[in-house]
């Protein structure tokens, strides 16, 4: 939202900003999918995005993140979890040649929003990333049913479970998302 940057602000202010940023290897853009289906990038709303840096060290220097905060469980560090980890999550795709895309659907009853959607190998794959060990996932369980999705990802700080229609995958563990699926 170019209106956050400055009051007004419109997207030919700030898009040769952001290409310099991309072109450079400093930040992922992750472009907003209309729908789930093959091929994602025909279906990327190339308008309408989010932008994480390439490292999660970058994010916790920008944001004047204390790493004792982290360490230490800080019960003050709350909504931030949630970006960090994302953060680490898109890190991790793209270090592993994943391309990766989110989707949201405004509907009668809510937003739906899937953090992260991806193809492995053949497979239109979307990842609900959790900060801690909370395992629901109600937006990822409303892109399934609509798209017919065989199998998607969660990933948190719970182990590895397969749950049929959801794979948790532990963070630590996202790197092997290819071998998994």
């Amino acid at each position: 939202m170019y209106g956050l940057i400055r009051t007004g602000a419109r997207a030919r202010e700030f898009e040769e900003c952001l290409q310099w940023l991309r072109d450079y290897g400093i930040i992922t853009k992750v472009p907003r999918l209309s729908a789930i289906r093959k091929p994602l990038s025909g279906y990327a709303q190339l308008d309408t995005f989010k932008v994480y840096l390439v490292d999660t060290g970058l994010l916790g220097a920008l944001s004047d993140l204390d790493s004792s905060v982290i360490a230490h469980e800080d019960r003050m560090f709350t909504e931030f979890k949630g970006s960090l980890t994302e953060q680490y999550v898109c890190q991790q795709l793209v270090g592993h040649g994943l391309d990766p895309f989110y989707w949201a659907n405004p509907s009668a009853r809510g937003t739906a929003e899937v953090d992260f959607v991806t193809t492995v190998g053949s497979q239109v794959t979307p990842i609900e990333v959790k900060a801690k060990t909370n395992l629901r996932a109600k937006s990822l369980h409303v892109a399934v049913e609509k798209y017919g999705i065989p199998k998607s990802v969660r990933t948190s700080l719970a182990g590895y479970r397969d749950e049929g229609w959801v794979i948790n995958v532990p963070l630590w563990a996202i790197g092997a998302l290819p071998s998994l699926m």
